[in-house]
């Protein structure tokens, strides 16, 4: 078994609705609205990414004796490790994650679509934040450095 090379999340603790200034309320719905649709767009793209990384992984069992050594194999394997890199972030389980715990949801287990439905009444931690805002960046990085890598 391979090394991991992530770190655990922290635990998500959620502080109820009254403790944030009602001003800011609004802002917060805002950001949610639009956490919604980006957690639901990454979702849809980490399910078609992850079977694209089975075919990938198929064509790279079957060829790896014959090709090992030509140019375009060896770029093949690099683009594969890069994959499987960007399935180990897990953001679009994050970023799910992150938009439920706004509704006290701490678990991807507990999460359903009727939980979400109300207004929302706690707000994440900061630790928690800062973690999935780490793989976000961490996942924009190694999508930047694929891209750049093939021109």
């Amino acid at each position: 078994m391979p090394a991991q090379r992530t770190r655990q999340p922290p635990p998500i603790t959620c502080v109820p609705r009254s403790t944030v200034d009602p001003l800011l309320h609004k802002d917060v719905d805002g950001l949610l609205k639009d956490l919604k649709f980006a957690s639901r767009r990454i979702q849809t793209a980490g399910v078609s990414f992850v079977d694209e990384m089975r075919i990938l992984e198929r064509l790279y069992y079957k060829n790896k004796n014959q090709h090992r050594s030509a140019p375009f194999f060896k770029r093949m394997s690099e683009i594969r490790r890069y994959g499987q890199r960007l399935v180990e972030l897990n953001v679009w389980e994050r970023a799910e994650l992150l938009r439920t715990s706004f509704f006290g949801l701490t678990t991807i287990a507990d999460i359903n679509q009727k939980a979400t439905k109300g207004a929302w009444s706690f707000i994440p931690d900061i630790a928690h934040v800062s973690f999935v805002l780490e793989r976000l960046q961490s996942c924009s990085v190694l999508v930047n450095k694929v891209y750049h890598s093939q021109r």
